[in-house]
């Protein structure tokens, strides 16, 4: 807005006029006599200068050194399937070039900040750039709404910092031996793709000291992570940079390879109250059904069964991974729930085998006539093992003696104690320690992922 002059006078009028046209000129002469934005890489470039050639000190033979720094802004889409997931990161990319006019940066940045005079896009193509790829990538894209995200400032010293938003689908060799507590570690590789480390050597920018100075580790990382980002499944935990090198046979030198690993840990609280809980609850139904006796048998058929068929449709319902050749820690879950349940079901089936015996072995003992066996010429009558009957022609014979000791009296007590009985009140006991010994075993391994 300028100044607008009123006066009841028209000499005044005019004189304000004057004014405003006069500053208005100043304005534009001002304008005009500023560097032009698109002007400025023409000034800044050398007339000798060849954007193949990499930057280096004037006689030094050294490798051109490349600065990365990254900051994630969202990971998501973690597929198992596939092993991949996708992150939505800006990197950011500095070296230093001497041929650039020092003359002209100082007196284009004299009036400017410390974080130096911003470019065109176009200002990339006039000078030379780094060729840094990510090996385990399967799909990059740029961001953009009506141009790419980039950014391109240029310091006095010669500096050049290039910022763009990226979009990337990594590969990650994940490992679901220890799931549903399991931990992902993918890295993300950054690589020269034509030029090896005697040439260009890629480091990660080293934090400087008004960034750390809250002695904050994010923010002190080269590899920041936005403080909202948060995974449903998953916990991050705080991410690990390092520098290698690789070699290929098809291409020579050696590269050097930043790498930036991010570690996804599975919440296990969702699993406990999906899996873990119904199940152990389900195994307790079976424990339930050793205090039932054999007096309920259909009943006590009905509830093994059930739970049985139950326990297996909880678990198909919960395979939400592709199959894998390995054993994985809910796969241990499952197997031991279900040899508890088929546990629960042989011993139902043993006492029932056990009743009947010794309800045939009672029918023996019931006869009218205590028979012998051949050769045999008298008959302890406190032995209680020799059953009594006749044959099919009405002879007078004795079986021998069951090969299980089916009813016996406790010498302590003097109590009569019956085999099947015995086996339903002893499983009471065993069912239960077995399981919380296993329970124990398990949980440990699980916690410190041992398997």
């Amino acid at each position: 807005m300028f100044p607008v002059f009123r006066s009841s006078q028209g000499g005044n009028q005019r004189c304000g006029l004057w004014t405003s046209y006069a500053y208005i000129s100043s304005i534009l002469v001002y304008c005009v006599n500023q560097p032009q934005y698109n002007e400025i890489p023409d000034q800044v470039i050398q007339s000798s200068w060849d954007p193949q050639e990499r930057p280096r000190p004037e006689g030094d033979v050294a490798a051109t050194k490349v600065d990365f720094k990254l900051y994630v802004f969202d990971i998501n889409s973690i597929n198992p399937a596939d092993m991949d997931f996708r992150v939505d990161f800006l990197m950011i990319q500095s070296w230093t070039d001497y041929r650039l006019n020092s003359t002209v940066l100082e007196e284009l940045q004299e009036n400017q900040e410390e974080h130096g005079i911003l470019l065109p896009a176009e200002f990339l193509d006039l000078v030379w750039k780094p060729d840094p790829i990510i090996p385990n990538a399967k799909e990059i894209l740029s961001s953009s709404l009506n141009q790419k995200f980039a950014s391109i400032r240029v310091f006095k010293n010669g500096m050049i910092r290039y910022m763009i938003r990226l979009y990337v689908l990594l590969a990650c060799q994940m490992d679901f031996r220890q799931y549903p507590y399991d931990v992902q570690i993918c890295p993300m590789m950054i690589e020269s793709f034509s030029n090896p480390n005697d040439v260009v050597k890629f480091a990660w920018e080293k934090p400087s000291e008004v960034s750390c100075h809250n002695n904050d580790d994010n923010n002190c990382s080269p590899v920041r992570l936005d403080q909202g980002v948060k995974l449903l499944q998953y916990a991050l935990a705080p991410m690990v940079y390092s520098v290698g090198t690789a070699r290929y046979d098809e291409k020579q030198g050696i590269y050097t390879q930043l790498k930036a690993e991010f570690r996804f840990s599975r919440e296990l609280i969702h699993h406990l109250f999906q899996t873990y809980v119904p199940s152990t609850l389900i195994v307790c139904l079976a424990w339930f059904s050793f205090f039932m006796g054999l007096d309920a048998i259909p009943g006590r058929a009905t509830l093994l069964v059930t739970s049985m068929l139950t326990l297996v449709t909880m678990f198909a319902n919960s395979q939400t991974f592709p199959p894998a050749t390995y054993v994985k820690g809910m796969d241990i879950w499952m197997m031991a729930c279900l040899l508890f349940k088929f546990l629960a079901i042989a011993e139902f089936i043993t006492v029932k085998r056990l009743k009947e015996m010794y309800d045939d072995y009672m029918k023996g003992i019931a006869g009218d006539v205590i028979t012998v066996k051949p050769f045999q010429t008298s008959v302890d009558a406190k032995n209680t093992d020799v059953s009594r009957g006749q044959n099919a022609f009405g002879e007078k014979v004795v079986m021998d003696p069951p090969f299980l000791k089916l009813r016996w009296i406790d010498e302590r007590t003097g109590i009569e104690k019956i085999l099947w009985k015995q086996v339903d009140i002893a499983f009471r006991y065993i069912y239960p320690l077995i399981f919380i010994t296993f329970q124990g075993v398990y949980w440990s391994l699980l916690l410190k992922r041992a398997f």
